[in-house]
């Protein structure tokens, strides 16, 4: 293994389209991060992703709450985990 990493973050659900909490071009920062795991891949890179999960100690969140369809990882990213090695 190379000692170069791609980090992930909080690529989850509530963030697009349909979520609770969507961001502005989602999905084309989406296909940029394919084109990333691709590359890291290639070059045998670590790939860690990076899920943010709402405390549940702090309340009820607006969004990223634990078990919620938002708080999982995109499916397209989930498709990728099997192809590779993830920590």
């Amino acid at each position: 293994m190379s000692k170069k990493a791609l980090v992930i973050i909080d690529l989850q659900n509530d963030y697009f389209p349909e979520g609770k909490y969507p961001l502005w071009n989602t999905e084309q920062t989406l296909e940029n991060i394919e084109t990333a795991i691709e590359l890291a891949k290639k070059d045998d890179a670590l790939i860690v992703h990076v899920q943010h999960i709402a405390d549940p100690a702090m309340g009820l969140a607006p969004f990223f709450n634990q078990g919620s369809e938002g708080a999982e990882i995109h499916p397209h990213i989930m498709q990728q985990r099997q192809k590779v090695k993830w920590l």
